[in-house]
């Protein structure tokens, strides 16, 4: 066997991986045959197909391979094993002298791990997190559409690979149970089965498709998972989620990179091939939290049973969002996929003071009962908002203040801004703004003073890049702590970056 493409080191007589051994199946579609350029840091794009396969090696191997193992023929001194697959877009294989073979059922799957003798100990670790994740896609998404899934333990020096019904991993000898890398690598690879080998899409061209489904999900089951604890890490005090690894990658990571980067741009870096996929999980996770969980569970079936064993694009997938939501997403996808502007909004200013409510008799003033959602776009400073108390009604003897509130959009991305200001009294009175504008002035009279606002409330958008603006308090209690809060934020969030996996 020649040397290995990225080490360069010989290959290994113990241990072969053989992947894109064979003129590979083009995809024909409406536009006619795609056949991307063959790059080292691409997967190719291949069509679904029926494979029947026979690997014949020498006795001492054992051979894992993309379906089901239908028979072993064996000589005197060579081993016939006879592969069947279908459908699939591909097929690999993985042969070893030193591979321990343990199988289980799980439902109507079958379990196959092939490991290195000084893993075997990882076992149950392996099939705790693969049953869990596989019944979060299945509750989610839509069931495992093979009858066999199959993890390789490689040696050192063999790079990851999706290949379907086969997950080749490179298993550490042994970590704390509170680091969760091991579970981390197992859900990205079965997240690439479902968003590589089943939902096909283009991975030269959209990236993205793969690569933000496969983290988004990889965050969602982890912290699933292993609620109350930190989904990623849990341990000695270190505490990092799934999604704080995906938010803090997608922060710090270039921001002038559009979600839909086609992957021939890459020059092999981590970094490069990461970048997109960040910014569409964290994209995925926003139209999660707005949409609310009933609907975005049908997006994504809906999506899966539509384009398994076939080719998807991006705009396949917006068409489903939009239909199902019954909303058009376009200008969101528009800035958010094909375009490299950054979102960023912020609470500029926040003062209060005793004042008379102007005009109590006049139409300019802008009357709302207590408790109920404003929209403030036609708001100006010559028609302020008037809150009322509880009972509707005004009072000459009601004390009354004026809180101006200033919001600011930094980044190019337009996107509606919910605020909430919480006033002395406990009342939380809750704002949107379109955000079209590049600053937005409000003011609000109330029977009791200001004492905080703060953008996104809820915590439902994902995409903007600085939350450290997004709030303010009228007499900050904090002072010079404030600094050093910010900076223990910045240095936590660069710890997950490092010491996580990409």
């Amino acid at each position: 066997m020649p040397a290995t493409l990225f080490s360069g080191e010989p290959a290994n007589p113990n241990f072969y991986l053989i992947e894109h051994w064979y003129p590979q199946m083009g995809v024909f579609e409406d536009e006619g045959w795609l056949y991307p350029r063959a790059r080292a840091v691409n997967r190719y794009q291949h069509d679904f197909g029926t494979y029947d396969v026979r690997i014949t090696l020498p006795k001492r191997f054992q051979v894992a391979a993309t379906g089901e193992r239908q028979q072993v023929i064996r000589t005197d001194s060579t081993q016939t094993w006879v592969f069947h697959a279908d459908p699939v877009n591909d097929f690999a294989w993985a042969a070893d002298t030193h591979f321990r073979f343990f199988e289980e059922k799980w439902q109507s799957l079958s379990l196959r791990l092939f490991l290195q003798p000084q893993h075997v100990h990882q076992k149950e670790r392996l099939l705790v997190i693969l049953k869990a994740a596989l019944k979060y896609y299945r509750e989610k998404v839509g069931a495992y559409p093979y009858p066999v899934l199959t993890l390789v333990d490689a040696r050192a020096g063999t790079t990851e690979h999706q290949i379907p019904t086969l997950m080749v991993l490179r298993l550490p000898y042994w970590l704390p149970e509170g680091i969760r890398t091991l579970e981390a690598a197992v859900v990205r690879q079965l997240g690439q089965q479902y968003w590589h080998a089943v939902v096909a899409a283009n991975e030269a061209e959209e990236p993205w498709l793969e690569g933000g489904f496969t983290r988004y999900f990889q965050m969602r089951i982890l912290d699933d998972f292993f609620a109350p604890e930190a989904g990623l890490a849990d341990y000695m005090g270190f505490h990092i989620s799934g999604l704080a690894y995906q938010k803090a990658g997608y922060w710090l990571a270039e921001k002038r990179a559009s979600a839909v980067w086609p992957g021939w741009h890459n020059r092999g870096l981590s970094n490069e091939r990461a970048r997109p996929s960040r910014r569409a999980a964290m994209l995925l996770a926003t139209l999660e939290n707005i949409l609310g969980q009933e609907l975005w569970q049908q997006i994504l079936r809906t999506y899966f049973e539509r384009w398994k064993f076939n080719h998807p694009t991006t705009r396949d997938f917006i068409e489903i969002v939009n239909k199902i939501s019954a909303r058009d997403w376009s200008e969101f996808f528009d800035q958010a996929l094909y375009s490299t502007r950054t979102m960023d909004y912020a609470v500029t200013g926040l003062q209060t003071r005793r004042a008379p409510v102007p005009g109590q008799a006049s139409s300019r003033v802008l009357r709302i009962k207590a408790s109920a959602p404003v929209e403030v776009e036609a708001q100006t400073p010559s028609r302020p908002i008037v809150i009322l108390p509880d009972s509707g009604e005004l009072n000459a003897r009601t004390t009354f203040y004026r809180t101006d509130l200033q919001v600011q959009r930094l980044g190019e991305f337009i996107f509606p801004a919910e605020m909430m200001i919480r006033f002395a009294d406990g009342y939380e009175q809750h704002l949107r703004w379109k955000g079209k504008a590049a600053r937005k002035n409000i003011t609000l009279y109330y029977p009791a003073p200001a004492q905080h606002a703060v953008l996104d409330p809820d915590h439902k958008n994902l995409l903007d890049i600085n939350v450290l603006n997004n709030s303010r308090t009228v007499s900050p209690q904090w002072g010079d702590k404030n600094f050093l809060f910010r900076c223990l934020f910045w240095i936590q969030n660069t710890l997950q970056l490092v010491t996580s996996l990409n």
